[in-house]
């Protein structure tokens, strides 16, 4: 038995395909592009259900792919939190009075998700705008959220700690 499936192609398709009419079956393509496409859907299905099934085996492997990748996360916040300490440092470094008093006191102490809105601040956009990773795009804007969350953390205790080391003796 054999079912029947109806399908389209755009005119700009069915215009190429035109000189090859004769020399191209639309159906055995189809058949042999569904086929590629199921049999790869049943070798994933299989691979995951291996990893996820009832077998013991299975779910220690899971769980094992799941610790290192559990463990990379953190070495990669981690590292972004670093990222941000050293570009909070180095700005508290240069930072003149104002900046450095601004920055500590009103971004720095108040530091949950500050996110893109950095760029945006008054004082401070210009030092946010132009800063740049090591192949010279724009840093801030290339973060995804989640990762600009971490360096600014970063960010924030570098420049809160330079702060409180700092201005007692001012």
């Amino acid at each position: 038995m054999v079912k029947k499936f109806s399908v389209g192609i755009p005119d700009e398709m069915a215009e190429r395909l035109e000189p090859f009419k004769d020399s191209i079956s639309p159906t055995a393509v189809f058949r042999q592009a569904m086929d590629e496409a199921i049999t790869k859907r049943e070798n994933f299905k299989e691979r995951m259900d291996k990893l996820e099934g009832t077998q013991k085996e299975g779910a220690e492997q899971m769980q094992e792919i799941i610790e290192r990748l559990k463990k990379q996360k953190a070495e990669f916040e981690n590292t972004l939190f670093d990222e941000g300490e050293e570009y909070g440092l180095d700005f508290a470094k240069s930072a003149d009075y104002e900046d450095l008093k601004y920055a500590a006191m009103v971004i720095a102490d108040d530091c949950e998700p500050v996110s893109k809105a950095l760029e945006r601040d008054g004082q401070l956009e210009d030092y946010f705008e132009g800063l740049e990773d090591e192949e010279g795009n724009e840093l801030i804007k290339n973060m995804d959220e989640t990762d600009l969350e971490k360096w600014i953390q970063g960010w924030c205790h570098a420049v809160r700690e330079f702060w409180n080391k700092v201005s007692s003796q001012l």
